[in-house]
């Protein structure tokens, strides 16, 4: 070999003749690294996932299952608001929004599906309040008629809390309305309501006394909002005020999604001495938009279902009855 060659030459061809195994050791083991590195990234991509779905259940690295049990209630709550709100939605959309994968997703809707908080449809979801023909949110007495059986038994045992010659508030929630119609048997109670099916109905019963707080019609809830509505209730008293919510948690209490009902609400809170929650169970572990009253506000809680072991420790620890309308 000439040695007097440029000491800059990268390299000389001989090498191939001279040391060949050397040549393709080196190429094997370029072939074999960049193997096990694709092997590793494979491997890292699938723990990732993994991961995910530990946190997701609350199994990763001793996380509280409770603290990843109410992030999860969250989410779902956000969602429901989310499809509520977009009336219908596409799986990917609801993956980009929340940030987590196709599996959780599908996981979230089945649970509001259950619910009957939604209806799943090819490659996504509808709100269950929105007609399949139209897209157009249900008519307040259709809306009526969805866990109607339910509704029926709370608002028989509500009836019950009502005596002679108490004066009550029913708020516009379609579990408040039914009461006025168990309560027939008794011969005068004063009425306060900003709910125009509460006032319709209440011409079937003469001998109570129906005071309709004015104010501005809001269709969709078939109320009375607005000024005037919070300045009359701050000239009665109310003994007894029975409350809808369109969703309750013990994190969130009792909330709703509309300004102006909230409004009310609170008004009614501040005005009355005793405070009665008529909740579905369909209606447990969620939230709204706007929070009217903690759980603890309630000295009574009426459902068709007795929830979890943590709502009855709760209720416990803050004296709050519970009365459970099962059959």
């Amino acid at each position: 070999m000439d040695r007097s060659k440029s000491k800059n030459q990268i390299f000389d061809p001989t090498y191939l003749l001279i040391y060949p195994s050397i040549v393709l050791k080196a190429f094997l083991y370029h072939r074999v690294l960049a193997y096990f590195v694709n092997i590793l990234s494979n491997l890292l991509l699938y723990f990732g996932y993994v991961y995910a779905e530990f946190v997701e259940i609350g199994l990763i690295f001793g996380e509280p299952f409770g603290r990843i049990k109410a992030m999860k209630e969250k989410r779902i709550s956000q969602l429901e608001e989310y499809i509520r709100k977009n009336e219908v939605v596409t799986i990917e959309e609801l993956c980009d929004t929340f940030q987590v994968s196709v599996n959780t997703i599908r996981r979230d809707l089945n649970q509001l599906s259950d619910k009957g908080i939604i209806t799943k449809i090819y490659g996504g979801a509808r709100s269950a309040e929105v007609t399949e023909s139209t897209g157009a949110l249900l008519p307040y007495p259709e809306r009526f008629t969805q866990h109607s059986e339910e509704k029926a038994r709370i608002a028989r045992a509500a009836s019950k809390l009502v005596h002679e010659n108490d004066t009550i508030f029913l708020d516009t929630g379609t579990s408040t309305v039914p009461v006025l119609g168990f309560l027939s048997h008794l011969n005068h109670i004063t009425v306060i309501t900003n709910s125009i099916y509460v006032l319709q109905s209440s011409i079937n019963y003469p001998q109570f006394t129906t005071i309709a707080l004015p104010g501005v019609v809001k269709p969709k809830a078939a109320s009375l909002v607005g000024e005037q509505c919070l300045s009359a209730i701050q000239i009665y008293h109310i003994n007894k005020a029975f409350f809808a919510c369109t969703s309750f948690s013990l994190e969130a209490g009792a909330s709703n999604a509309s300004p102006e009902e909230y409004a009310v609400k609170q008004a009614v809170l501040q005005n009355s001495s005793e405070h009665i929650l008529l909740v579905d169970s369909s209606k447990f572990d969620r939230s709204s938009l706007l929070t009217y009253a903690k759980p603890d506000a309630f000295q009574h809680i009426i459902t068709d279902k007795k929830p979890d072991d943590r709502y009855l420790r709760y209720f416990k620890e803050h004296g709050i009855r519970l009365l459970v309308e099962d059959s």
